[in-house]
């Protein structure tokens, strides 16, 4: 599992250096098209708080589309959890085979 996440990270990590990549909104980036999105909600506290930033996330996807975990690579604990909580109800294409797919979102 370690090395599994390690491998995710850096494939992220690599991902996220691409030029264009996640500069407003949010960018699912990985080979697997996104059917069915939802947008994070700000939080009311990270709003009052001027809390701006990047989150980038790990999606573990089914064969069937549906989102089976959601891991947190990097960003502000606050921005993050609304990001998981919208990733989850994320639908992907069908192609049979699970699949590891990065997203990442900008809070601005």
């Amino acid at each position: 599992m370690y090395r599994l996440l390690r491998w995710v990270l850096v494939v992220c990590l690599a991902v996220s250096t691409l030029p264009g990549f996640g500069q407003s909104g949010n960018e699912a980036g990985g080979t697997r098209r996104v059917r069915v999105s939802v947008k994070p909600e700000y939080p009311e506290i990270a709003r009052k708080m001027s809390i701006r930033g990047v989150v980038q996330l790990w999606v573990k996807v089914t064969g069937e589309g549906t989102v089976k975990e959601v891991g947190v690579v990097g960003g502000n604990p606050v921005l993050a959890e609304a990001a998981m909580t919208a990733v989850k109800k994320w639908r992907y294409e069908a192609t049979g085979k699970d699949s590891m797919e990065p997203v990442k979102f900008t809070f601005n």
